[in-house]
């Protein structure tokens, strides 16, 4: 073999080196996701990434993270279960569509980042009522502020979208006031015109 030959063979070398830790960065990168979509924050995060992509691609790739998320989170309820350590209103985690786009509310929704995620377990079923955690990713991007809110889920069965849930939370006014802060100026907003249309 020539020098050059040599150094060929050791370019091909390095170059399959740094194939196989990329391929390895992705994989830790992909549990990581699945892991992070396991959580209600994760979970509701995802699922807007996943709302909001237009790209065939991102949307199946986003659609497999937070299901696999989903079902990690399935998993861990199952074992939390087994060793006798679920709590009443415990459950696998899911996010909450925001709904129609067309709706000023989920439209508000969606520019303030606000997202939702419920655990929907055996309890609801008995009490008619689910916790749903709302998570609102301040414009860092890194700071999150949480809500908790009790919805009715008839039967132990929650459907309502996101924008219903923030509409229904802003309907009592003693409470409106309260969450106000949370929500802002322009979901609050939303909210009150949504009321007002015939």
């Amino acid at each position: 073999m020539t020098s050059t030959e040599d150094r060929q063979a050791q370019t091909l070398d390095e170059l399959a080196d740094v194939r196989r830790q990329l391929a390895a960065a992705r994989a830790r990168l992909r549990r990581a996701a699945i892991d992070y979509a396991a959580t209600p924050d994760g979970a509701a995060e995802m699922f807007r990434r996943y709302e909001l992509a237009t790209d065939p691609e991102e949307r199946d790739e986003l659609r497999d993270i937070y299901l696999s998320g989903l079902a990690s989170s399935t998993e861990e309820y199952q074992r939390r279960c087994a060793l006798g350590n679920d709590t009443p209103g415990d459950g696998p985690v899911e996010a909450i569509p925001v709904g129609d786009f067309s709706d000023p509310v989920a439209r508000a929704l969606i520019e303030h980042r606000i997202m939702g995620a419920l655990r929907c377990g055996p309890a609801a079923v008995v009490t008619g009522e689910v916790t749903v955690s709302l998570v609102k990713v301040l414009p860092d991007g890194q700071t999150r502020q949480r809500l908790k809110l009790t919805c009715p889920a008839e039967f132990g069965a929650f459907c309502d979208p996101l924008s219903k849930v923030v509409s229904d939370a802003l309907a009592d006014p003693k409470m409106a006031r309260i969450r106000a802060s949370f929500f802002g100026h322009d979901v609050c907003t939303a909210v009150a015109a949504g009321r007002q249309e015939p």
